[in-house]
């Protein structure tokens, strides 16, 4: 396990000393050319991040931190935290989409928690998948869509916990063809750890008194293990995580992680083991 920081700032900026230690070590950075941002990759294990730390809290560049797991922990990992880093198009219609896709009566718009979906996704047009399998849909981060050669692999899969929902054109009175939601047959019973690293902390809604995790981009997932008692491959948390907009986490089985990896449909994927306790 490490982490990655990519780090992003302007050349015209100053940044001298930032600048100058990245040169004078040797330091790996991308500019593009006609363009003023250089971008610098560097693990949390390099013998030079603790020295660009400092300089990175002395300039506060923009620095995405991002986990890096090998295969053997992943395959080490009873569950793994799935996510899709292809976001395709918008739900339609964009204005009020989720008054049509969306019972909203629990819902609470000071945190965000509260819709349940009870129509099909309305969507443009069908994705150009190439070879991806999975996607996800913009403003909608916690649910996943196929196309209909990966609902056929994983209907004959053997694998459990999900059915489909066809995706609807922007009127909804057609399917589209070659796409389908996928719909969480169980919800994880709460169980996430405070004490895990990938949560900075929590927020208690004022007006619902529904709890929020603040999501931590370094760190890891730790839930109890008595949450996943008879649990199918892919569940969905009831747990809801964000700063503003409110999201729940996709978690998959060692069984489906496998299965997607031997029937080549990660492409798309990210997958982050999860610590039980």
């Amino acid at each position: 396990m490490d982490v990655n920081y990519r780090i992003v700032f302007r050349e015209d900026d100053d940044y001298v000393l930032l600048v100058d230690y990245i040169k004078k070590h040797n330091i790996e950075y991308e500019k593009l050319e006609d363009s003023p941002l250089i971008t610098v990759n560097i693990l949390k294990s390099s013998p030079h991040w603790e020295n660009v730390s400092k300089l990175v809290q002395l300039y506060s560049p923009i620095v995405h931190p991002k986990m890096i797991y090998t295969e053997e922990e992943r395959l080490q990992a009873e569950w793994l935290h799935l996510w899709c880093v292809w976001h395709y198009d918008y739900p339609q219609p964009e204005d009020y989409y989720q008054d049509i896709i969306y019972d909203r009566t629990n819902y609470c718009e000071h945190c965000d928690i509260g819709v349940v979906q009870n129509e099909s996704v309305r969507m443009k047009r069908t994705p150009k998948w190439g070879k991806r399998a999975f996607a996800m849909v913009n403003w909608i981060t916690d649910d996943l869509f196929v196309s209909e050669a990966t609902k056929a692999k994983l209907e004959q899969s053997g694998l459990t916990g999900f059915s489909f929902w066809g995706v609807k054109n922007k009127s909804g009175k057609e399917f589209l063809d070659d796409f389908y939601q996928i719909k969480f047959e169980f919800e994880l019973p709460p169980g996430l750890c405070e004490q895990s690293s990938a949560i900075l902390g929590t927020s208690v809604c004022p007006i619902c008194g529904r709890t929020k995790y603040k999501p931590n981009c370094e760190g890891q997932l730790m839930f109890r293990k008595e949450a996943f008692e008879n649990a199918p491959d892919i569940v969905r948390t009831l747990d809801h995580f964000g700063w503003k907009a409110a999201g729940r986490r996709i978690l998959v089985s060692q069984k489906m992680y496998r299965f997607i990896k031997e029937q080549k449909m990660d492409r798309s994927l990210e997958f982050e083991p999860v610590i039980l306790v």
